[in-house]
């Protein structure tokens, strides 16, 4: 593993590059995060899926969004806008870094929309899509971080979990949907930890030209819990098959 700060002048962020193990591929792998305590829980799984696909052959960069974890920036300013920028920036590292012409996303919860988003406008770059654990319809879960969280009336922002959601974010959120994008003219798998109704699948899966759909209920439970975090390394290897 290799830490580096990437970006613009204004706008450095950091990243962790994980070099592929053994035979290399002509893939490269960017990994989009999810918001707020999402990212902090899931950072142990990232962490693991990074090193599952650099045995794969993968070269992987995993990285902060300006304004998010170690990057530069401050947190309430953060939009998905500038997230899905940030993304495209990381899709240039690493392939100046890795030397690889063609690269994939992998975005869990809400860092799957913008995966897709960047997906769709870098259509010459990306060849390859993994929505994991997608947020589907963006007002319901805001409606479930308000739940979660409480107000800040000085910033105007919601915290949740010690995380802010500024307004801006708070207004793009209301707008997610899968079926607005544009069409993703590319192999995309849809990977679940849990079951979802037809009704969902279609939604998410809709534009594409070679769709998959891989369910794998309970696979964030161990049978010894060490109180790290539960890591679903069925659904890892899947992605990590998946892309090859």
């Amino acid at each position: 593993m290799m830490p580096i700060q990437f970006g613009r002048a204004d706008r450095i962020m950091y990243g962790v590059f994980t070099p592929a193990v053994g035979k290399r591929l002509r893939r490269g792998v960017v990994l989009c995060n999810p918001l707020g305590v999402e990212a902090m829980r899931a950072h142990r799984s990232i962490r693991m899926l990074a090193d599952v696909l650099a045995r794969a052959g993968f070269d992987v960069l995993r990285f902060d969004y300006f304004g998010t974890g170690d990057s530069f920036g401050d947190g309430l300013s953060g939009s998905l806008e500038d997230w899905c920028a940030d993304t495209e920036l990381a899709v240039d590292e690493l392939a100046e870094m890795a030397g690889v012409r063609k690269i994939a996303l992998v975005g869990l919860r809400l860092g799957a929309y913008v995966a897709a988003v960047c997906a769709a406008r870098l259509t010459r770059r990306i060849d390859r899509l993994v929505l994991w654990d997608a947020v589907v319809d963006g007002s319901a879960y805001l409606d479930e971080l308000m739940l979660r969280g409480s107000a800040n009336d000085r910033h105007e922002v919601l915290e949740v979990g010690g995380y802010p959601v500024p307004q801006r974010l708070q207004q793009e959120l209301r707008t997610v949907r899968f079926d607005g994008l544009p069409g993703r003219d590319m192999p995309v798998l849809a990977a679940w930890s849990e079951r979802h109704d037809e009704n969902v699948l279609r939604e998410v899966m809709a534009g594409t030209l070679t769709s998959e759909v891989r369910e794998s209920p309970a696979c964030w439970l161990e049978e010894n819990d060490f109180g790290a975090g539960a890591v679903p390394m069925d659904l890892l290897q899947t992605i990590g098959a998946w892309l090859k």
